[in-house]
């Protein structure tokens, strides 16, 4: 569960910087 929030951290954080 831990690993999975921590991917989706990233992914917003890489979504974010993008928009």
């Amino acid at each position: 569960m831990a690993g999975k929030a921590s991917f989706n951290a990233q992914i917003l954080e890489g979504l974010g910087r993008q928009d």
